[in-house]
C-alpha cells in the first residue's frame, strides 16, 4: 500500500483526467499502523481534482479461509476497539468497510460500524447462507467484489452468494474485467441486480 500524500494527489489527478469526479480510496489488509497512515493520507492530500468521498477499509477483519490477494498474516479478529482506533484516526471518514460475517466478533462489529453510518460490505468470506443472513440482519448492506474471495455457490448451501443475490436490500459489486468473473456471470448478476 503506497499511502503517501504525493501518490494520493497523483491518483486524484489521474482519475479526474479520466472523467472520475469522486471516489472512495481503499486500504488493503495491512498492519494497523499502515492502515492508520493510509487514513491520515486520505485526509491530508489535496482536495483538488477527483474528490475522496471517504475511505474503504477492505479488511483487516476478513476470513483467513478467503484472503484473496490480502496478506493472511495481517488479518485480524474483528474488534470494536480496533475499529474505533481506525475511526478516530480517519476523523470519522470511513464510509465503507468489508467484513467477513462468519468470523468471531464480526456481528458485533457490523452492528457497531453500521450504527455510525458506515456502510458494511460482506466479502473475503467463507460464510454459509445463515451466517450471511446474520450479517445482513446486523446491518450489512453491500457485497465486495462478488464471487472473488468468496465461498462458491452450491445448490444445497448457497452461502454468501445466495444470500446477497436474493436480497433486494443488499447491493453488490463485480470486477468486470472478464478475468475475475466470466461474462455470463456479469450478465446473470445484472439480471438479478439491475440497479447495482
Amino acid at each position: 500500500m503506497d499511502a503517501t500524500v504525493g501518490s494520493m494527489d497523483k491518483m486524484r489527478k489521474s482519475l479526474v483526467n479520466h472523467g472520475v469526479t469522486a471516489f472512495c480510496p481503499t486500504s488493503d489488509t495491512a498492519p494497523l499502523d499502515h492502515i492508520k497512515n493510509a487514513l491520515k493520507t486520505i485526509n491530508a492530500s489535496k482536495k483538488s481534482n477527483a474528490r475522496a468521498l471517504g475511505a474503504h477499509l477492505e479488511g483487516p477483519f476478513l476470513s483467513p479461509e478467503k484472503p484473496g490477494a490480502m496478506i493472511a498474516e495481517d488479518l485480524r479478529t474483528p474488534s470494536i476497539d480496533e475499529f474505533d482506533e481506525l475511526w478516530d484516526t480517519s476523523k470519522k471518514s470511513i464510509k465503507l468497510i468489508t467484513i467477513a460475517p462468519e468470523v468471531p466478533g464480526a456481528i458485533e462489529l457490523i452492528k457497531h460500524a453500521s450504527s455510525l453510518g458506515v456502510t458494511v460490505s460482506l466479502g473475503h468470506s467463507n460464510a454459509t447462507y445463515e451466517e450471511t443472513l446474520a450479517g445482513i440482519r446486523a446491518g450489512a448492506s453491500h457485497a465486495t467484489h462478488l464471487f472473488n474471495a468468496m465461498r462458491a455457490y452450491h445448490h444445497r448451501e448457497p452461502g454468501i452468494l445466495g444470500a446477497v443475490l436474493e436480497n433486494p436490500k443488499v447491493s453488490v459489486e463485480l470486477i468486470v474485467d472478464f478475468v475475475h468473473v466470466h461474462p455470463s456471470i456479469t450478465r446473470l448478476v445484472c439480471k438479478l441486480k439491475p440497479k447495482d
